[in-house]
């Protein structure tokens, strides 16, 4: 073996070492204390979302694989976050690639609060917070992307973000939210749903009777001018 591969080789292995390590050992409270190197290396770390605000965000509570005495205490006095904006301790998380649409908030909070998710950091906002992709476990073995279920579900669409195009995990997943905003369109979900023929027969009746009603009432005003 050369020295070149050698080189590599033990490059490789300090920065796995490294960051294993961070990772095991650390509890990203804020979104500064997370490395640059985990979002530009897409780095996934694991988390339990302790409240939803209202503007969609999620407030996760960053989980080491070891657990030290220190973060026991640390964590059993983050207080119920349900209603509150931002809490020390917890990171503020919004989903990459969607817009939200009515219901959002309501599945959000139905199928996430309390759930232990897997999320990768794509990018910091400037108002501190991270644009993530999400995982929730599925089964015994498989998981789903909350990004996709919930474009899926015609609850959010598609969002093209500038500052993102160049990442390799966007790329993939803006691929991914275009195919499931087809196949919610196609299936009629959600912002996508079709009215009834009961009710689109409904509406045409009526928007007939107001029309009428109008031209009536404008024909009776000019008789007695």
């Amino acid at each position: 073996m050369v020295k070149e591969d050698i080189d590599v080789l033990t490059q490789a292995s300090n920065f796995i070492d490294r960051h294993l390590r961070a990772i095991r050992l650390n509890w990203f409270k804020s979104v500064n204390s997370i490395p640059d190197e985990f979002i530009r290396k897409g780095i996934y770390l694991r988390g339990e979302v302790r409240g939803i605000n209202e503007d969609n965000t999620l407030l996760v509570s960053h989980l080491p694989i070891l657990k030290t005495p220190s973060y026991k205490r640390k964590l059993s006095k983050l207080s119920d976050t349900t209603t509150t904006k931002r809490v020390e301790g917890l990171l503020p998380v919004n989903i990459a690639g969607i817009q939200y649409r009515e219901g959002g908030n309501v599945w959000l909070k139905e199928y996430l609060n309390g759930t232990h998710v897997r999320f990768v950091p794509l990018r910091k906002t400037p108002c501190q917070q991270l644009v993530c992709i999400v995982h929730v476990k599925k089964g015994m073995c498989g998981k789903y992307c909350v990004n996709e279920e919930l474009v899926r579900q015609g609850l959010a669409v598609t969002a093209r973000c500038k500052e993102l195009e160049n990442h390799k995990l966007y790329q993939g997943l803006f691929t991914r939210l275009l195919k499931a905003e087809v196949r919610a369109e196609k299936t009629g979900k959600g912002v996508w749903e079709k009215p009834s023929y009961t009710k689109h027969a409904k509406q045409t009746i009526y928007s007939m009777i107001t029309w009428t009603r109008d031209k009536l009432s404008g024909s009776k005003k000019r008789d007695e001018v």
